[in-house]
């Protein structure tokens, strides 16, 4: 078959029998490519799927042009890369701009927090104090009933508050 008539070109002898200690060049060369499994090996096939893409006359110009071809593809797709991974960039700086301000805001309101913490804290134990004063005031004084006279203004205040109501 094929592996004969590429083991005869290249040396003359069957594939089985020279093998690849063969040390005629072409034949090892040949005798590799022979020996590749080419529906096992997956990048190959990734590899050879990606040319079909744009290659897909076998003449002699386009396989003399498959080198530049392929670099301006690799070009091009590297430029597009560039090109979207710049305008991840500028988003990331944008990202990163709102999070200092929230970060400076934060810090602005935290100090003003503290600030109104030592105002209350002031205020807090003032109040404290002064409670404790009136407390002690209050204690002080003994209670006494309301005297005779102001029961009675109480009760005509509400009497007349009644008749006006009525």
């Amino acid at each position: 078959g094929f592996r004969a008539m590429a083991a005869a070109a290249a040396g003359g002898a069957e594939p089985g029998v020279g093998g690849p200690h063969t040390h005629n060049p072409l034949a090892r060369k040949l005798h590799k490519i022979l020996e590749t499994r080419l529906d096992s090996d997956k990048d190959m096939l990734e590899a050879l799927k990606a040319l079909s893409v744009f290659f897909t006359e076998n003449s002699l110009r386009t396989r003399r042009n498959l080198r530049g071809d392929i670099e301006r593809r690799s070009l091009s797709i590297n430029e597009e890369f560039v090109r979207v991974f710049k305008e991840v960039k500028e988003d990331l700086e944008s990202v990163h701009e709102d999070v200092q301000a929230m970060s400076a805001c934060c810090q602005d309101m935290t100090s003003r927090l503290k600030f109104a913490k030592e105002q209350t804290q002031d205020l807090i134990t003032k109040t404290t104090k002064l409670q404790s004063e009136n407390i002690v005031e209050y204690s002080s004084e003994p209670c006494t009933p309301p005297s005779q006279n102001w029961l009675r203004r109480q009760r005509n205040l509400g009497c007349h508050f009644l008749e006006q109501l009525y």
